[in-house]
């Protein structure tokens, strides 16, 4: 199962989390975020919408396919930080990643 895990910039006043998959080892990288609270509020906001299609953001780039996902206000709330050779395994990574994200449990690394 995947996780979540938020850290703390060097001078302690932002926050972040990421998201590493248990399958592939997919990684999701937030912005960052004020407080540890808003950092928490977007770990829910992201497994709210984790299991919607229409959240994920798909990415054709010159170097291969990726995607983003953003929330119900249309805001990115989290940036894939593995890029793939083609559209079918980007898709296929997303289809993998609706289900972990809303299971996974949270580590403060903070």
């Amino acid at each position: 199962m995947g996780y979540f895990v938020i850290k703390s910039f060097s001078n302690g006043d932002k926050f972040r989390f990421k998201f590493v998959s248990e399958i592939d080892s997919h990684v999701l990288l937030s912005a960052p975020f004020s407080s540890k609270g808003c950092c928490l509020k977007g770990i829910e906001s992201l497994k709210e919408v984790a299991s919607f299609f229409h959240y994920y953001v798909h990415k054709d780039l010159s170097y291969g396919y990726s995607f983003d996902i953003k929330t119900a206000t249309g805001q990115v709330i989290a940036v894939n930080k593995k890029g793939y050779f083609s559209m079918p395994a980007r898709d296929r990574a997303i289809r993998e990643l609706r289900s972990e994200i809303t299971d996974a449990c949270v580590y403060d690394r903070s």
